[in-house]
């Protein structure tokens, strides 16, 4: 995920978000083709939302700092 955000507020840009979810229509357009022609524009825009929903949470997992990484790569080697 490109990093777009602010420090100050953590908001991610509207370009940035565009960009993010331009990575889940490929999954979404072949869910429109699981369904109904009728109900696909009310299930296109169920399914952008809740991506939007979930990119807008999205905390990514804390990397270690080298001394962290070391010091689990020095157990590791011990064991």
């Amino acid at each position: 995920m490109t990093n777009n955000r602010t420090p100050k507020n953590q908001r991610m840009s509207e370009e940035a978000l565009y960009e993010e979810l331009q990575k889940f229509e490929p999954f979404i357009q072949q869910a429109l083709r699981q369904t109904s022609y009728q109900e696909r524009e009310d299930l296109q825009q169920e399914l952008r939302l809740k991506c939007i929903e979930k990119i807008l949470t999205y905390e990514p997992p804390e990397v270690p700092g080298f001394w962290e990484y070391k010091r689990r790569y020095e157990q590791q080697t011990d064991e």
